[in-house]
């Protein structure tokens, strides 16, 4: 399965990844460098069957960003 993040602001993808811990990294990177502003303009989803599917979006990406960086710091 492949997960993408996408700026909804300017319809770009921002990367392909394996899972969504990965892709939540890049999103937490991106929470530290530009804020959660930022972030909120952000969309993750998954490819099924060749089709798009939108998981997280806004607020709460930016809630799973951090939950899932408290996870993994332990």
């Amino acid at each position: 399965m492949i997960f993408e993040l996408w700026d909804r602001q300017t319809g770009n993808r921002l990367g392909e990844f394996t899972s969504p811990p990965e892709a939540l990294e890049v999103v937490w990177e991106i929470l530290q460098d530009d804020g959660p502003e930022a972030v909120e303009m952000l969309a993750m989803g998954m490819v099924e069957d060749g089709h798009p599917v939108k998981l997280y979006d806004g607020k709460l990406l930016l809630q799973m960003a951090r939950q899932s960086h408290l996870t993994a710091a332990g």
